[in-house]
């Protein structure tokens, strides 16, 4: 797997799932690799697998719902996120995955919290993988999104004090203050 033979890592692991049925280690990884190779239908079946088997693992679900989001299937993915939250609310990657999931449907609002509960606890312990100023851009991005645009320019704002050359919020920044005609505001942001 480590040099890319992603076939005979497969072939690997069904071979060592053929001889044990209940390895459960040998068909997650199977999914990983599968996942690597692009083949999430069938990833997504070797993680669901596991999890009949071992279903509070954390991990996997994380793993499903990355194989179910490539497939666009992002509300079967913000549920696996869901479920991680459940079991690991601390786990702020999954938090913020839900988020991005329930945005690719439409469901602003529910993001809005996820992000929000994000940058309330992204402590050193609770440490998001992403970026703080991605989160703000993601929040700011389901705000403009409802119409809530001076809401929007402040996170903005705030994608900016981390990343002061950040284009897109600069453009966004600047569209939004154009929505709410402060004009001189938005070519400020847009130079």
């Amino acid at each position: 797997y480590s040099n890319k033979k992603y076939q005979e890592a497969i072939d690997c692991y069904q071979q060592v799932i053929t001889l044990e049925p209940l390895n459960t280690l040998a068909l997650y990884n199977q999914g990983i690799v599968l996942s690597d190779m692009d083949r999430f239908e069938e990833a997504v079946k070797c993680y669901d697998e596991v999890l009949k088997r071992k279903p509070d693992e954390a991990g996997v679900l994380m793993s499903k719902a990355l194989a179910l989001s490539k497939l666009n299937k992002h509300e079967d993915a913000a549920g696996c996120y869901y479920e991680v939250c459940r079991m690991c609310p601390e786990n702020m990657d999954a938090v913020f995955e839900r988020g991005v999931e329930l945005a690719e449907v439409g469901k602003y609002k529910e993001a809005i919290e996820c992000y929000e509960i994000v940058l309330k606890n992204n402590t050193p312990a609770n440490k998001c993988a992403v970026p703080i100023s991605e989160v703000w851009r993601y929040h700011a991005v389901s705000l403009v999104n409802l119409g809530r645009h001076d809401d929007a320019a402040k996170s903005y704002t705030n994608v900016l004090s981390c990343s002061p050359k950040d284009e897109k919020a600069l453009l966004g920044r600047g569209a939004a203050l154009m929505w709410l005609q402060r004009y001189e505001e938005a070519i400020t942001s847009y130079t």
